[in-house]
């Protein structure tokens, strides 16, 4: 079934909820790519109008355009939609019942999720999809601006499958399953958008719900490595490969990140302190290890403002 086939099918079945059932189900099940969903969204409100040939013709030229002439987009595109027009057929009816309450569907949607762990494969499947798209792509490359090594560590903190799957073996219920689910989202979105410093409250609930999911350990990675913290995102990443020994990935993120600290780090004198950021003072920060946490102590700057996040604790992951 072509691409506009399978758009004018949800408009037949969805009417005007359709935008909104296939933006809100993506957004939970393929996060972390706004012109992703953006462009899902253009091709249902294009498929309303294509009922003839000559308006077809437009909904094909629209699309295109908007992915500059790239047809693997849209076939991608394509592929997405078979998952919301198969196997997540449920899924996508359930946002429907409820597409009047658009501020609650992520909530609904992880409830139903969380009663689905046979899901798993379907949701790895489109999460395998997204990461092949140009704009996903271009998006991590927005976010990891003079980082390009940290692209693979943005890319991976929006694998949520994995996070999915965490919360299924946890036995998490379904009102925290999708609580869990929206924290992640925020804190990855926060961390998109450069804002960290307000994350360790949500990363700590996040941490004590699931204390055996890796992917809480590279959502540690993702802060650390925005804030040009390589050595903290090392210690995440070797506490998620503890958890995940047999996670091959997770040793190229670990390459990738000694790749952006060796980079960072000064080269002469030969024993000036070693900094993490260029910009940092010689009063901090320091890092230094507490029982089961990590701590790094900033010092403060002209004005009396601090140079980076107050003082911030994580825990360490030992085990």
């Amino acid at each position: 079934m072509s691409l506009r086939e399978q758009c004018r099918d949800l408009v037949r079945k969805y009417g005007s909820a359709a935008k909104v059932v296939v933006t809100s189900v993506l957004n939970v099940v393929a996060p972390g790519s706004g012109k992703l969903i953006e462009l899902a969204g253009r091709a249902i409100d294009c498929a309303k109008d294509a009922a003839d040939k000559s308006a077809k013709e437009n909904w094909e030229r629209s699309l295109l355009a908007s992915v500059q002439n790239h047809e693997a987009e849209l076939e991608r595109l394509g592929r997405l939609f078979e998952k919301l027009t198969g196997p997540l057929a449920s899924l996508c009816d359930k946002a429907n019942a409820f597409s009047d309450q658009p501020d609650e569907l992520p909530e609904i949607i992880g409830r139903v999720l969380a009663a689905n762990p046979a899901l798993s494969r379907v949701l790895h499947d489109i999460g395998d999809i997204k990461e092949e798209f140009s704009v996903f792509r271009s998006d991590l490359e927005r976010i990891a601006d003079r980082q390009e090594e940290a692209v693979p560590v943005y890319a991976r903190m929006n694998r949520v499958a994995d996070y999915f799957d965490e919360l299924w073996q946890a036995g998490v219920k379904p009102r925290d399953f999708a609580h869990c689910l929206r924290g992640r989202q925020e804190v990855a979105s926060q961390i998109a958008q450069g804002a960290t410093a307000g994350v360790d409250a949500r990363l700590l609930e996040l941490r004590t719900a699931t204390p055996q999911a890796a992917s809480i350990c590279l959502l540690e990675a993702a802060v650390a490595t925005r804030e040009f913290d390589y050595p903290a995102a090392q210690r995440a990443i070797t506490s998620a490969q503890k958890l995940r020994p047999g996670d091959a990935g997770l040793a190229e993120l670990s390459r990738s990140v000694t790749v952006l600290s060796t980079a960072a780090t000064p080269k002469s004198p030969p024993r000036r302190p070693v900094r993490n950021q260029p910009a940092e003072s010689d009063s901090g920060p320091a890092t230094h290890s507490t029982a089961g946490s990590w701590t790094r102590d900033w010092g403060p700057v002209a004005g009396g403002r601090s140079s980076g996040p107050s003082a911030r604790a994580r825990r360490g992951h030992s085990r």
